[in-house]
């Protein structure tokens, strides 16, 4: 894990966020890039076309200005902050930073105004990058000790599971399982098949806990608060025709309503 990737745009959701990140830098040595994307401004009639770039000029000064003092605090010896200030919509750029590990972008919650700014652009990344993304709500700081595994109890997860395996061991976090089970779960393959196969994969002191709830992101929720786990592990399935019926909007949800920063693999099919 060395290069992780922060968008920032100076709230203090994405503030929280750069020192996450910079905690999982300092643990494994890894170097962060500061992204800011500034959107270019709407058409003005009343303003020549002079007038518009110097305008969006002064923008992009005073974006470069703040990210420089962030550096500035949060750099060190040990760890180099690299910034890029560009313009235009921030999905267009996600995925052009070479050799990106994670990324590490912040959340205000489902019930904050300014989080429909932060949280479509944070749920638009989730939704189309590939590369593992934390989430992390403004409230919460830096703490991973005890991470849970969301499982959906599938043999297309074991590569997510293998990943999110490594990355606890980067951080030298403890790493559970756990299945909340609504009514009417579909279950094409026995979850003792697929359990018994994740025992052989990944060792048979694995801790798989099945929860009963009639809601996951209710029931995931409870079982953080209870259990005091400090970061949640799910495997983001692509955006298709499959899953419009079986996953509607759970994606969202975790993102905007998880007690704990979420952390994202992409599970292709």
């Amino acid at each position: 894990m060395k290069k992780i990737l922060v968008p920032v745009d100076f709230s203090e959701a994405s503030i929280n966020a750069l020192e996450y990140a910079v905690e999982i830098a300092k643990r494994n040595q890894s170097a962060i890039t500061l992204l800011h994307v500034c959107s270019p401004p709407y058409a003005d009639p009343s303003m020549d076309a002079i007038s518009t770039s110097q305008f969006l000029q002064s923008i992009v000064e005073n974006a470069n200005a703040q990210i420089d003092t962030l550096i500035t605090t949060y750099s060190s010896a040990t760890m180099m902050i690299n910034k890029q200030v560009l313009v235009g919509a921030l999905n267009s750029f996600i995925d052009q930073e070479d050799g990106t590990d994670i990324i590490v972008m912040g959340t205000t919650g489902a019930s904050d105004t300014i989080n429909k700014y932060i949280g479509s652009n944070t749920l638009s990344v989730i939704n189309n990058t590939s590369i593992p993304l934390i989430v992390v709500p403004k409230q919460l700081k830096y703490q991973v000790n005890k991470v849970i595994y969301a499982t959906q109890l599938e043999f297309e997860e074991f590569d997510s599971i293998n990943r999110a395996m490594q990355f606890c061991n980067h951080l030298n976090a403890s790493m559970d399982f756990v299945h909340i089970e609504t009514e009417g779960e579909l279950d094409i393959v026995s979850d003792s098949a697929i359990i018994a196969k994740m025992k052989e994969k990944f060792g048979e002191h694995i801790l798989i806990h099945f929860y009963n709830h009639s809601n996951v992101i209710k029931g995931l929720n409870e079982f953080i608060d209870e259990h005091h786990y400090d970061l949640l592990i799910v495997a983001h399935r692509d955006r298709n025709f499959i899953t419009r019926f079986i996953d509607p909007g759970s994606t969202k949800s975790i993102a905007l309503y998880s007690h704990a920063p979420v952390l994202f693999f992409h599970l292709k099919y």
